[in-house]
């Protein structure tokens, strides 16, 4: 059975349609900034929904005051209402405060010449972080386990989402890389290590500082091959002609979005 995760949603375009424009167009020039310094959707992203959250508890619990006004001991009461009423995880909180850190320096480090931030100092990180501790049991699974699942989604005609579970486990790439895979990735020319490995015909963008770095991925031939066999044969066969081993459901061009693999 898969772990549980706690989702919260307190975000909503009615609420942040309250919050006060000051504060919204203060996060809209620091988005503009992180996408200036090219850092990467996906984390401009989770600064974007981190920031609302703590804008829509400055709206309802604190006065919905400018940023520059909002005190050290507003942020602990923050740091609190995370912990004690909202249920989140140290890890989480730890997570959301970056954020409001992120655009502190922003803001003192950017914006110091404007007068509506004179005498600006982050102040966030002066908030000392709950204690870190493991909130849910990690999963891992038995390879017995995995080959079973493998063997029911083949039984089923799932070629699709077992060959994508087989490429996790032959690769050991995370799960918005495994979307970026080609299928000429998978050519016999490709094969090195006596056969043993499939590396890629390009680097694959990967984590990391920015826009990522790009690495050759390797892939263990022998085990994935049966179940890439099987999901090529239904591409043909459904006339799927794509260059992304796994394309997006509506458009042939572009690739699965991470979303839909989850």
């Amino acid at each position: 059975m898969p772990r549980k995760t706690k989702q919260n949603d307190i975000t909503s375009p009615a609420l942040l349609s309250q919050v006060n424009p000051d504060n919204m167009r203060l996060k809209e020039d620091f988005i503009s900034y992180l996408q200036s310094v090219q850092r990467s959707p996906k984390t401009i992203a989770g600064y974007s929904n981190d920031l609302d959250i703590f804008w829509v508890w400055n709206l309802q619990h604190n006065g919905n005051k400018f940023f520059p006004k909002v005190t050290k001991r507003d942020f602990a009461a923050y740091q609190h209402w995370l912990i004690n009423e909202n249920g989140n995880s140290p890890a989480r909180v730890r997570r959301l405060k970056s954020a409001i850190s992120s655009m502190s320096n922003f803001i003192e480090n950017i914006c110091d010449d404007d007068p509506e931030f004179e005498g600006f100092h982050s102040t966030v990180r002066k908030i000392e972080n709950p204690a870190m501790h493991q909130v849910r049991k990690k999963t891992v699974w038995e390879d017995e386990a995995l080959d079973n699942l493998l063997d029911s989604l083949t039984a089923a005609g799932r070629h699709k989402k077992a060959c994508a579970l087989a490429l996790a486990m032959c690769s050991g790439r995370r799960k918005a890389e495994l979307c970026r895979f080609k299928v000429d990735d998978f050519k016999d020319d490709n094969l090195i290590c006596g056969g043993a490995l499939y590396k890629t015909s390009e680097p694959i963008q990967t984590k990391g500082f920015g826009l990522g770095k790009y690495i050759y991925c390797y892939t263990l031939a022998k085990k994935f091959r049966p179940y890439l066999d099987a999901w090529i044969s239904e591409r043909k066969a459904k006339g799927i002609d794509s260059v992304w081993l796994f394309p997006a459901p509506d458009n042939n061009d572009e690739q699965m979005s991470e979303t839909t693999l989850n």
